[in-house]
């Protein structure tokens, strides 16, 4: 077999909801900018229960540009979970989501920002 007889590959696309991810000293501080950054206002700012003190401390600093805060994110993103923070980002009129922490916390946001289309 030769490079001749593959198939060629199906042309294809892929729209993804892309994610942003800011790491490093100093990039909490940047975190007013970046919501300005995407043309939104008020973020829902997401974190597990292990990281609820810094994320409420960073809704204080950042109050202008935080709507909510939902500190229950947990491994696996269980669809109780998902719904519950789904209620307070509906509630609380944000318009985009920060996501605190680890790959728990990162994955409910993913699954709130592909059920409303929000960055």
């Amino acid at each position: 077999m030769n490079a001749l007889d593959i198939n060629p590959v199906e042309p294809f696309m892929l729209a993804a909801n892309p994610a942003k991810i800011i790491f490093g000293a100093g990039s909490l501080s940047k975190l007013g900018t970046e919501i300005e950054a995407l043309n939104c206002r008020r973020a829902l700012l997401l974190s597990g229960s292990f990281q609820a003190k810094e994320v409420k401390a960073l809704a204080e600093k950042f109050a202008g540009h935080v709507a909510a805060v939902f500190t229950n994110a947990a491994m696996h993103t269980p669809t109780d979970i998902t719904r519950n923070a789904l209620q307070v980002y509906e509630a609380s009129g944000a318009d985009c989501i920060v996501a605190y922490g680890g790959g728990s916390t990162i994955g409910l946001g993913k699954a709130i920002a592909w059920r409303n289309d929000a960055p």
